[in-house]
């Protein structure tokens, strides 16, 4: 018996040995986001050699590579060398990398500069001051994150959140709402479950970072494209599904819940792919919370890539969510949170976003993108009291209503063109619409005019309103010399709401000193919109239903 299963367990180690796994990819030049064909790529430090080079579409796949935390270093004639460590490498799942390269703006006869990858510089080109990247491995990896990028960036540098219960943001001492969430090209509400409108954190988040690639955060003085914020920008891109074969992921975790994940290719010929992850709440199954009612939160997220064609790439997006939660009187106890025994409160929140996005190239350098989407918030909250509770006499009736819906249509547009190995221009316009259904009811502080032995349940609140908001900007990048590069920009920013028209001036400069150090100066200037359940706020003077914060300035920054 005993050398049965020591030859089994022999066996089963030799097998778990001997797997390898993939690590797959694209390459492509910063500057222009054009791919770069061609481009070589190693495998560093394996026993046997290891490399390949880039397909027409900037593509790489390298096979039966061991197990474990890898190194590949890419290189690119004319172009800088970046080298990318600490890829884990597991059986059953392709690993994705993308691999952005600069263009050396000194002769080919030079030293190639050899560069490892740097997690404070940023993806976007244009930024060069307080941003930082991070992965999906990150946020699995930080220690009561909860898979949660919120969480993640709160360890930053000039990054705090307010308590454990809640991923708000405070970037430099800002409030919360002045955070920007950018995925895909466009700005998208608060992406939390249980969250209310005008706000930017809740406890939960409904952001699968599984899906995301590498990604951005900067924390001040952000580059010209990104608008209507004051504090910072989470600046988020999905990945693309696995376009070679199909793979399944399950997974199960305290605050995420139950998770698939599916992926696989979509049109082969045309190098498309899908990505659909869900996730439910595991709490909410098996209870817990610190309360006797739970909480269910649940959400869908998707990337489908059409692949390319002769009019460009085409690509659909989406996140949707929804959660609720329901703590009811008759199961109160005396060590609950949340609950009273004479109350029942129904919470409940959804949001949608929904984009169709398209890049075309312009001749070898240039090239267009644009996204339209739409996307709705909103958040419910009912409560019911329990009237004579301990009575023969006791009832049930409605105290207050407070239904908040927030809907915004996006429009987004940009031209980039790499002039040269030193000069980058890009330029864009974002257009938004805002439209906000906001209702109160209450019995707090009301007349019982009907008689009915309780305060009458009145509408101290209903507003609906709208308002277009226009973004226009243009940035540049210019390497002065092989050491330093300097980015400018202008965004401005226009309200038919409060007819107020602003400039806000944007600039940034790099000097590298020697490989390992460089000096990063930035300014910029920011304006916001102030947030809907203030910017429609009403009141009642001398009969007349009015709205005083409509003309309110834009906040500064």
């Amino acid at each position: 018996m005993k050398k049965s299963i020591f030859i089994i367990f022999t066996s089963f180690a030799s097998i778990m040995y001997g797997q390898n796994g993939t690590i797959k990819g694209k390459i492509f030049d910063k500057q222009s986001e054009l791919p770069l064909i061609g481009a070589n790529v190693e495998l560093l430090g394996a026993k046997i050699s290891k490399g390949v080079i880039t397909d027409f579409d900037g593509y790489f796949t390298l096979t039966d590579v061991p197990v474990g935390r890898k190194t590949i270093r890419v290189s690119y004639i004319g172009y800088e060398t970046s080298t990318i460590p600490d890829i884990e490498v597991s059986t059953g799942k392709d690993v994705d990398v993308t691999v952005a390269l600069t263009e050396s703006s000194g002769s080919l006869d030079e030293i190639i500069i050899t560069s490892r990858t740097n997690k404070i510089k940023s993806l976007n080109k244009f930024s060069s001051v307080s941003a930082r990247q991070f992965g999906v491995k990150e946020v699995a990896r930080y220690a009561g994150g909860r898979n949660d990028v919120a969480r993640l960036v709160s360890n930053f540098a000039g990054v705090a959140s307010p308590d454990d219960s809640r991923n708000d943001i405070v970037v430099r001492g800002n409030s919360p709402t002045g955070l920007l969430w950018w995925v895909e090209g466009i700005p998208i509400p608060s992406s939390n479950h249980f969250s209310a409108l005008g706000t930017t954190g809740s406890p939960v988040s409904a952001l699968n970072p599984n899906l995301l690639k590498n990604s951005d955060f900067i924390t001040s003085a952000f580059s010209a494209e990104y608008g209507n914020a004051i504090g910072g920008v989470f600046d988020l891109g999905f990945r693309n599904g696995n376009k070679d074969e199909y793979e399944y992921f399950f997974q199960v975790g305290a605050f995420t819940g139950l998770e698939a994940t599916a992926e696989g290719p979509l049109n082969r010929k045309n190098n498309g792919s899908f990505l659909v992850a869900a996730r439910y709440s595991l709490i909410g199954l098996i209870g817990g919370a610190r309360t006797s009612d739970t909480p269910n939160y649940s959400d869908v997220s998707f990337n489908i890539n059409l692949g390319k064609s002769k009019l460009g790439t085409f690509s659909l997006f989406g996140i949707m969510s929804t959660s609720s939660i329901d703590l009811i009187g008759e199961d109160f106890d005396e060590d609950d949170l949340f609950s009273a025994e004479d109350e029942n409160s129904y919470v409940s929140s959804d949001i949608g976003v929904l984009g169709a996005k398209h890049l075309l190239s312009i001749g070898e350098k240039p090239y267009l993108k644009t996204v339209i989407a739409g996307a709705s918030n909103s958040s419910d909250f009912e409560e019911d009291r329990i009237i004579e509770l301990a009575t023969d006499n006791k009832r049930i009736i409605r105290f207050a209503e407070n239904n908040n819906e927030e809907t915004r249509l996006t429009f987004s547009t940009l031209f980039n063109a790499k002039i040269n190995n030193k000069f980058t221009l890009r330029t864009g316009l974002l257009l938004e619409n805002f439209s906000a259904d906001l209702d109160r009811k209450q019995r707090d502080e009301q007349e019982d005019l009907n008689g009915d032995g309780a305060p009458d349940l009145v509408s101290i609140r209903s507003i609906n309103g709208s308002y277009n908001v226009f973004q226009p900007y243009i940035q540049t990048k210019y390497k002065l010399t092989e050491k330093l590069t300097l980015n400018t920009g202008i965004h401005t920013m226009y309200s038919d709401l409060n007819k107020q028209f602003v400039v806000e001036p944007r600039a940034s400069m790099s000097y590298r000193i020697d490989p390992k150090h460089k000096i990063n100066l930035g300014y910029g200037l920011h304006y916001q919109n102030i947030a809907a359940p203030l910017l429609f706020l009403n009141e009642e003077v001398n009969g007349v239903i009015t709205n005083p914060n409509e003309n309110l300035d834009f906040v500064r920054s």
